[in-house]
């Protein structure tokens, strides 16, 4: 977020610091975190991981977690169905992601 988000005020800019992100990596750090949740704290903070995650899906960028649930929220009216789907987009992305690294 950081990227794209943030305002350099001195020294060199964000660019010539930090590496870009490699999209396979952030596919699989956001499936951890998802995973996380599931076995360590399955509450709203699982919930708005999964809005952040499928914001991240459906347009190639990063939000807050509040951006991403007032985003999604509306959408599904049982919390545990949208973590599932999310769960298997993002599954499906992270093995497509696998493959195109391995050819």
């Amino acid at each position: 977020m950081a990227e794209g988000n943030g305002i350099n005020l001195v020294g060199p800019s964000f660019q010539s610091v930090f590496p870009k992100i490699n999209e396979s990596l952030l596919l699989k750090s956001m499936l951890e975190c998802l995973d996380w949740y599931a076995n360590n704290s399955p509450n709203d903070g699982y919930f708005q991981c999964a809005c952040r995650v499928m914001h991240y899906l459906e347009s190639g960028t990063l939000v807050s977690k509040k951006e991403a649930v007032s985003n999604q929220s509306l959408a599904f009216q049982d919390k545990q169905v949208f973590i599932d789907s999310v769960l298997a987009k993002l599954r499906d992305k992270v093995t497509l992601s696998i493959s195109e690294t391995v050819q």
